[in-house]
């Protein structure tokens, strides 16, 4: 269908949202996204929202759809819902455009809530940094850009935690300095900023502390001491995070049984295969995924 029929047909406040359709808008020509830009431009707040949640929706499930083009007129969009739909939709663009764009984002944006949500957004270029894989000059700003926020006591915590979260890939002793600077803070969300980065940075010296905060009374806080005792793979966990498959709080208890699926090995996998006979829904579908990543990684012999 020519890109400006199926507009007119997108613009009709009468007719849903049809995902196949929407592959109409993926990779787009410079032309056709001038054209989308005029007519996004003026599409109803409803509708814009409505096409940008069933653009973000099929961009997850469907590998072959590329939206970057409208995504990246997203950003400009003046409702900050949309905006942040659209640093969602690219999750996985690793261009340098987008890294500017972010920053950018981050630091004249009005909404805290895209602040927020484009700091977070950084932590793949810190991945990419850490790899090599980003230029020498790009990846030094980024860090002074992170490091600054975070150093910035007056700005509003969930920036700071982001911050910390998105630099904890990079291997500088500093990302410690900082961990340790938010774990031992008053403020909350900095202290689950911290153990999710512990995680990250991969830093096995940290896991006495994760262990000790698997038994915090913030469910919060043992579900990302979790998290990150799964991205630390040490074995020496496993004990803790059974307990925790008996956990009242439901996210905790899928979090445990994701981190034994990322640290596998015999025992591991013997109670996640223990796990798909729980009468817990949520535990069996996170066992389920726990094994099939196992399964992906090499780490699924037979326990027994």
């Amino acid at each position: 269908m020519p890109i400006d029929g199926y507009l007119a047909e997108l613009a009709d406040m009468q007719k849903p949202v049809v995902h196949s359709k929407l592959l109409n808008l993926s990779s787009l020509s410079k032309e056709e996204l001038e054209e989308v830009g005029i007519w996004w431009a003026g599409l109803e707040l409803r509708r814009r929202r409505r096409v940008m949640k069933a653009l973000v929706d099929v961009a997850e499930d469907n590998v072959e759809a590329d939206y970057e083009g409208v995504f990246r007129l997203c950003l400009d969009d003046q409702d900050a819902g949309i905006r942040i739909n659209a640093i969602d939709g690219l999750w996985e663009c690793s261009s340098r455009w987008l890294l500017n764009r972010l920053i950018d984002l981050q630091d004249s944006d009005p909404s805290l809530e895209v602040r927020v949500a484009a700091t977070s957004a950084l932590e793949r270029f810190c991945l990419m940094a850490e790899l090599g894989e980003l230029r020498v000059e790009d990846a030094e700003r980024l860090q002074d850009k992170l490091f600054g926020l975070f150093g910035q006591e007056e700005e509003d915590s969930s920036v700071r935690r982001r911050a910390l979260e998105a630099a904890s890939p990079l291997s500088t002793p500093k990302v410690n300095d900082l961990i340790r600077q938010a774990y031992h803070s008053d403020d909350t969300e900095l202290k689950l900023g911290a153990i999710y980065a512990i995680g990250r940075h991969s830093d096995s010296d940290w896991l006495p502390v994760l262990l000790l905060e698997l038994k915090n009374r913030d469910e919060a806080i043992r579900y990302e001491a979790a998290k990150a005792c799964g991205e630390l793979e040490d074995e020496r966990s496993i004990p803790h995070l059974i307990i925790l498959l008996n956990d009242e709080d439901p996210q905790v208890r899928q979090a445990a049984t994701q981190a034994l699926g990322h640290i596998g090995g015999r025992e591991a996998i013997s109670i996640l295969r223990d796990c798909l006979s729980s009468t817990d829904p949520g535990i069996r579908q996170a066992a389920e995924e726990a094994l099939e990543y196992t399964s992906k990684t090499g780490d699924a012999a037979d326990p027994s």
